[in-house]
């Protein structure tokens, strides 16, 4: 934690205010990076969809195609139609 006193921290907000949010912030001697998150991910975003990583990004595209190909169906998508049903009730 760093401590500094009221006329310092003023000092460095005023400094902050106009750098961009991707730079690393600098207080003091060190630099402080936004961490990377766990699984290395990259959020996405493809259709005005938002997505995790480029991983379902690509997946989605798959379905994507398949749905317009005519090679995976399901009516459950489409509106108008019920949910779907339950086996056991």
């Amino acid at each position: 934690m760093i401590r500094m006193s009221v006329e310092e921290y003023q000092e460095t907000q005023d400094r902050l205010k106009g750098l961009p949010a991707s730079q690393p912030t600098i207080i003091g001697n060190r630099v402080e990076k936004k961490k990377a998150s766990k699984h290395r991910n990259v959020r996405v975003r493809i259709d005005n969809i938002n997505f995790a990583s480029k991983v379902e990004g690509r997946r989605y595209q798959q379905l994507k195609f398949l749905e317009d190909q005519g090679a995976w169906y399901t009516p459950f998508t489409r509106p108008g139609m019920t949910g779907p049903y339950k086996i056991r009730q």
